[in-house]
């Protein structure tokens, strides 16, 4: 086996435990489809998953989607924390990053020229048409030395587009994005 398909299988169990230990599946504040976190059996947080029946403007998305006059255009459908045993549901599952917030709660003087970097070749390379401050995370950073905090890119669901019309990129306009690439 290679090694991510190990660590993604005790990902797996990890969750499964959880669920089998009686720890629903909790729906995420903040969002704007179904996005669940899952813990292990002692109730730590270990995954997220991303029901694809959930996401924004599906049949099944847990929040109400408002339409441009501000009205709602379908009520709460019955979400994966309320699914039973015998319901199966197909999505992303994806390792739970602990962080301090997003990006969009702190200023970008805390982010370092090579995270921004990092992130923007990825994105750049996935054509991610949804990299917004709410999809990077910040963590504080342990070593105390440059930026205070490290980038963590999250939910990479909307790459590879069929087209590149609406491609936008949160760090684009950062400071840290006009300074140039180093040789490494």
């Amino acid at each position: 086996k290679d090694p991510w398909t190990a660590r993604f299988l005790e990902l797996v169990a990890s969750a499964r435990a959880g669920l089998a230990s009686g720890h629903a599946p909790e729906l995420a504040e903040s969002g704007t489809g179904g996005t669940y976190f899952l813990t292990d059996q002692h109730g730590t947080k270990v995954a997220v998953f991303k029901p694809e029946d959930e996401e924004p403007l599906a049949p099944n998305n847990p929040r109400p989607v408002v339409d441009l006059e501000g009205f709602k255009t379908h009520g709460v459908a019955k979400g994966a924390e309320e699914s039973t045993e015998s319901e199966r549901k197909r999505g992303s599952l994806q390792r739970y990053m602990h962080c301090h917030s997003d990006c969009e709660e702190l200023g970008t003087s805390n982010f370092s020229v090579a995270d921004v970097h990092k992130i923007s070749i990825l994105d750049m390379r996935l054509a991610n048409t949804d990299r917004n401050g709410s999809n990077i995370l910040a963590r504080r950073c342990s070593d105390g030395e440059g930026t205070p905090y490290e980038l963590i890119p999250i939910d990479h669901g909307y790459t590879l587009p069929h087209s590149l019309q609406d491609i936008t990129f949160e760090w684009e306009f950062w400071p840290q994005a006009e300074v140039p690439f180093s040789s490494s």
